[in-house]
């Protein structure tokens, strides 16, 4: 079209935009232009869309500099707003209060919060049937179980189930859409070392938000470490314990679990009062005990190892879910032995790790499929390919750390009276160890440009040098002197190492590296590392055995043993 003046208008000038090779994930996946804009793009923010984005892997000059994709890795921490008093004029509609005590403090909505997993957008969470209940329905409690018929494998947990559930508790003010999104995107990727999606934590929560019993335990958890996370202590909140109430009910009517499935949701309920009792002020020894027996009793009843190491790989009925659910069963199989053995060296349980260490056979298949899991997720998920996942990246660490956790069980059986060939043995076993993985030992000691280990790596050793004094102080008190030559050469590289390890990454709840910080504590005899020690003890459990314990120490001369942490441990001390 011609102006006016007949003169030709000019040529409209072609922008040349370029192709985008760093979009986000959504648009990649629908296979349109992304302006590549963080954290959301234009089209994702104008959509409303869930805008993804894959972790990139640092170049190779970076990591050669020293900083490794430790340093680079995209946390995805969720950081909420700060806690204020809230009046009843001011509620909010999409906030679900539970057991909410006048003056209580109210949490912001958390809904809004996306978890950056690719697998995000297609497990939304359906929690109409679990949103917690008003004040008034709080009131009612589990009754009395004597008068409750519980299936054979319950009765060694009465115990485990002595919950005060009419305790008036205070309230968080927050829902069961604001726990889940808390637990994936901040509780999940603080209790494991590597990124959100390859976290063990979010796999379970993406298999366990439409199992209805591990449900209630997840957000009991969920809803307690909330509250901790605020600063508000970790004593259960009313959110939390109706949710533990509410499991505890459901569990008790499970009587003849038969499909993988429902063994799958039984284990992962175990796991999470686990998980539950562990971040209370205090561990309780009786209740813990009551847990390893009732697990125990249900793994020999319906013969749960050999329903992990079948041959057959049984598929999910849930094409989103691609993991099968014997491996996940493998998967929730082993942290439960990690839980039972970590929580047996304070004399807390133990029976069923006693039991899986008596087939080490099975134990290490049962290991070796768990670590199958995050092979089994679609390939659009993985990123760069199959060397991206922690599993193969990692695998010569990864045994390294399921061989630690088997021997710190070991020595815990030989510190209660085990003969002196069995310390001897474990003694051969930690130097193969060490000598056949010296590259990692080598990567951790020596600070030279180039090697630039992981969090990983720096947890395992940390652990490893842990045990060795635990095998030495096994038979004689932490802190005594002289101080045997191999504890002191173990200690002098804890020491080192635990400071590079806090560093490096976020350790405050990895329980593993929390009892290696207090088996530093309570054999070194300096009070500078006894301050520092405590400072970094971010697990409260763990946190006043270690004040507990090293009042006893200072008042012994600056020696205690193990009999007398567990017996300070069990109140009779």
């Amino acid at each position: 079209m011609e102006p006016a003046n007949g003169t030709p208008a000019p040529p409209r000038a072609r922008v040349e935009r370029g192709r985008s090779r760093n979009g986000c994930q959504t648009c990649v996946a629908k296979r349109v232009k992304c302006d590549e804009q963080h954290p959301c793009c234009g089209r994702c923010a104008r959509l409303g869309s869930a805008c993804e984005w894959v972790r990139t892997r640092p170049s190779l000059a970076a990591r050669r500099r020293g900083f490794g994709p430790i340093k680079y890795r995209q946390t995805n921490d969720w950081t909420p707003k700060p806690l204020l008093p809230k009046s009843r004029g001011l509620a909010r509609d999409d906030v679900t209060h539970t057991g909410r005590e006048e003056g209580s403090a109210g949490i912001s909505n958390l809904s809004s919060s996306r978890p950056t997993s690719p697998l995000r957008s297609i497990c939304e969470w359906d929690l109409s049937a679990t949103e917690c209940l008003p004040p008034s329905a709080q009131d009612s409690s589990i009754g009395n179980l004597q008068d409750v018929i519980t299936p054979i494998w319950l009765t060694a947990a009465t115990p485990l189930f002595l919950v005060d559930a009419t305790e008036r508790s205070p309230s968080l003010g927050s829902n069961d859409r604001q726990a889940v999104a808390f637990h994936h995107s901040v509780l999940a990727p603080l209790k494991s070392t590597r990124p959100p999606l390859f976290s063990a934590h979010a796999l379970f929560l993406r298999h366990t938000w439409n199992k209805r019993i591990a449900l209630h335990f997840l957000l009991a958890v969920s809803h307690s470490e909330i509250a901790i996370y605020h600063g508000q202590g970790s004593h259960p909140t009313a959110e939390s314990r109706f949710h533990l109430q509410k499991g505890i009910e459901l569990l008790v009517q499970v009587w003849n679990p038969v499909a993988l499935a429902d063994h799958l949701e039984v284990m992962l309920s175990f796991l999470y009062m686990y998980m539950f009792w562990m971040r209370r002020d205090r561990l309780a020894p009786l209740r813990f005990q009551a847990l390893s027996s009732t697990v125990l009793a249900y793994v020999r009843l319906y013969g749960i190892n050999r329903l992990c190491t079948n041959e057959e790989i049984v598929s999910t009925s849930d094409n989103i879910n691609a993991v099968p659910e014997n491996v996940l069963l493998c998967r929730v199989f082993s942290y439960l032995y990690d839980r039972d053995g970590f929580c047996s060296f304070f004399n807390c349980g133990g029976s069923f790790a006693n039991y899986v260490n008596e087939n080490p056979e099975a134990s290490q298949k049962i290991w070796r499929l768990s670590r199958t899991a995050f092979l089994c997720l679609p390939r659009d998920c993985l990123g760069s390919g199959l060397n991206a996942v922690p599993e193969v990246e990692e695998a010569a660490v990864l045994q390294v750390y399921f061989e630690l956790i088997r021997i710190h069980h070991r020595i815990n059986i030989y510190s209660q009276g085990g003969s002196d060939d069995e310390g001897m043995r474990i003694q051969r076993q930690l130097g193969v160890l060490r000598k056949e993985q010296s590259s990692i030992f080598h990567r951790v000691g020596v600070e030279e440009e180039g090697l630039s280990p992981s969090l990983l790596e720096l947890v395992t050793v940390s652990l490893f040098h842990a045990v060795c004094i635990y095998l030495c102080r096994s038979r004689s008190p932490l802190g005594d002197r002289p101080v045997p030559t191999e504890v002191q050469s173990a200690l002098s590289d804890l020491i080192t190492t635990a400071h590079r390890t806090i560093s490096r990454g976020s350790v405050q709840l990895l329980e593993r590296f929390q009892w290696s910080l207090l088996i530093l504590g309570l054999e070194t005899n300096d009070p500078i590392h006894w301050d520092w020690v405590c400072v970094n003890i971010s697990d409260s459990a763990i946190r006043e055995v270690f004040r507990v314990c090293l009042q006893a120490k200072k008042r012994s001369g600056g020696r205690i043993s193990i009999a007398t942490l567990r017996e300070l441990v069990s109140g009779e001390g």
